[in-house]
């Protein structure tokens, strides 16, 4: 599908699905890894496109920090029509349009994270930025068949 086309679509929830802070786990002055998974979903019947993000910051391993948000998108009839292919009961979201929503969620939860440690000592480590484009190599197939 081509990243031309405009999509419609309107940011209507964010959700802090989990927040962990482990402080046994960190060590001051250790190497600090974070981890970083897309996912998504879909609400077919009302046009909603959930894209989440989840950050785990480890130190060996350990995590100490873990943290998901999901963002919840409703996508307008015009738009929500250029992506579902009824014959195979799919929505293809073309990359491009996919890595924008979840740049906004990304950006989000970087947001949500600094709401829960501002008043912690945990309070200056930040989500580094994310080239969502390289985790995005392909337009996302997600299947609107409902499990039994």
């Amino acid at each position: 599908m081509s990243d031309q086309l405009q999509y419609h679509f309107k940011f209507a929830r964010l959700i802090t699905q989990e927040f962990a802070l482990v402080e046994q786990n960190f060590s001051q002055g250790e190497e600090i890894n974070v981890e970083t998974n897309l996912s998504w979903g879909v609400d077919a019947e009302k046009h909603v496109l959930g894209v989440g993000a989840k950050f785990m910051f480890e130190i060996k391993k350990q995590p100490f920090i873990i943290i998901k948000v999901e963002g919840q998108f409703i996508i307008d009839e015009a738009s929500w029509s250029k992506i579902q292919l009824p014959e195979s009961n799919e929505l293809v979201v073309p990359k491009g349009f996919m890595a924008h929503l979840a740049m906004l969620v990304v950006g989000s939860t970087r947001g949500v994270l600094h709401a829960k440690l501002e008043q912690t000592p945990f309070n200056q480590l930040l989500i580094p930025t994310v080239n969502v484009q390289a985790i995005i190599k392909e337009d996302v197939h997600i299947s609107l068949a409902k499990t039994a």
